[in-house]
């Protein structure tokens, strides 16, 4: 029986697509067969690109002129591939080996029921040879030299920060005296990473009500401004739908959680699942 190819989910495929225009991923771990219409239109344009990298003004070129791509419609998916939320190549790679072996399980067991002989062993032999390579112990040295500092996501409102920190990555924890602007701080962090992605605002104590008055201060009322850093912005009073809302999200999410006491925010990134 011919082997099918099974589509990639449409972020997978369009964050693929970046990390190879960007250098960071070969064209050989994407199947053609495997991707969207606009999406094989990309592959095939970089396939017959130059060079470890290519802008997007070349890939629409060599779309539409080499390949008869809409340039209106191949602009617009490119916009899209560039604006994805690409996540670090590790994570990239292992989501295209998951799912490689996903394709590779629903082939052996269409072959299975076609022929007749069901075999747990042969789907069971599959999952191993995916899951063996994470069960290897690899030492640090193995990977020392890709070492780099890490990257956070950029904080547009406080250059200082990061250049300083590299953007903000891991886990923050807030500690201060009341009204030190422990909460003011958390707040600002939280309306300016909405530009860049959607954020969850946990607060224990302050209602909806007082949270919609400190952002209408905070812009002095200006409609644009409120509706701009407010339209990826939800508010939340109980950790207990965090884990509900951020699988919901296909994108990654950031989380503010804002406390009691002289602890009053904690601040760090949820991966959807």
């Amino acid at each position: 029986m011919k082997e099918r190819r099974l589509p990639l989910n449409i972020e997978l495929e369009k964050a693929a697509l970046r990390a190879i225009m960007l250098g960071k991923l070969s064209i050989e771990q994407l199947h053609v067969e495997e991707l969207s219409k606009y999406g094989q239109l990309v592959h095939k344009a970089i396939t017959g690109l130059e060079g470890d990298t290519c802008s997007p003004k070349a890939v629409l070129i060599a779309g539409s002129e080499l390949h008869g791509a809409d340039p209106t419609e191949l602009r617009a998916y490119l916009k899209a591939v560039v604006a994805c939320d690409m996540p670090e190549i590790g994570a990239l790679l292992d989501s295209l080996s998951r799912k490689r072996t996903i394709n590779n399980l629903v082939n052996e067991a269409s072959d299975q029921i076609a022929n007749g002989q069901y075999s747990l062993l042969g789907l069971k032999t599959i999952v191993d040879e995916h899951a063996s390579p994470k069960n290897t112990l690899v030492p640090l040295l193995k990977s020392m030299k890709d070492a780099a500092p890490p990257k956070g996501i950029h904080i547009p409102s406080l250059p200082s920060v990061n250049e300083w920190l590299n953007g903000l990555y891991g886990v923050w924890i807030l500690q201060g005296e009341p009204a030190a602007g422990k909460s003011t701080l958390a707040l600002q962090v939280a309306l300016s990473v909405t530009q860049s992605r959607p954020v969850l605002y946990y607060d224990y104590e302050q209602g909806n009500e007082v949270i919609k008055w400190h952002v209408h201060q905070a812009f002095e009322g200006d409609r644009k401004k409120i509706e701009k850093y407010t339209s990826q912005l939800y508010v939340r009073p109980s950790l207990s739908s965090l884990e509900r809302v951020a699988s919901a999200r296909r994108r990654s999410v950031f989380t503010v959680l804002r406390g009691r006491s002289t602890i009053s925010a904690i601040s760090g990134i949820v991966r959807s699942a």
